[in-house]
């Protein structure tokens, strides 16, 4: 699996389309295993695959777990906007949705084979390489 993260409209999707041009797009969606057993697929907007669960921890552990099922027969790259340094949101539910993308974001960094870091159109190796 390779986690691709950065800022909005940083392009992080036109790298993952450079690194496997013929892959699959998919937003903000997990497909099960039988859709895509043997192919290459972008998984983008991670976080907003975020449910409203009670414990952010399960919720994160999740969504990792079924990304690490797709990457044992899938080529699985995923995309994920840093939304962890702007302002506080007002409202629960975005500060929900805040911390377990952060939650999320470390399991994926832990997991990840690979992992790249995109800021405005430079990626930059942190983990991985291959």
């Amino acid at each position: 699996m390779h986690f691709i993260f950065g800022g909005a409209y940083n392009g992080k999707t036109a790298y993952a389309k450079q690194l496997a041009p013929d892959a699959r797009l998919l937003t903000a969606h997990i497909p099960a295993v039988e859709e895509v057993r043997g192919q290459t697929i972008i998984v983008r907007h991670i976080e907003q695959c975020v449910t409203l669960q009670a414990d952010e921890r399960l919720e994160a552990m999740r969504i990792v777990e079924q990304l690490e099922t797709l990457a044992a027969v899938a080529n699985v790259i995923v995309i994920g906007n840093d939304i962890s340094r702007g302002v506080v949101p007002l409202q629960k539910e975005a500060r929900f949705q805040r911390d377990c993308a952060g939650r999320l974001y470390q399991l994926l960094v832990q997991r990840a084979k690979n992992v790249t870091q995109i800021w405005y159109g430079l990626p930059q190796t942190i983990k991985g390489g291959e």
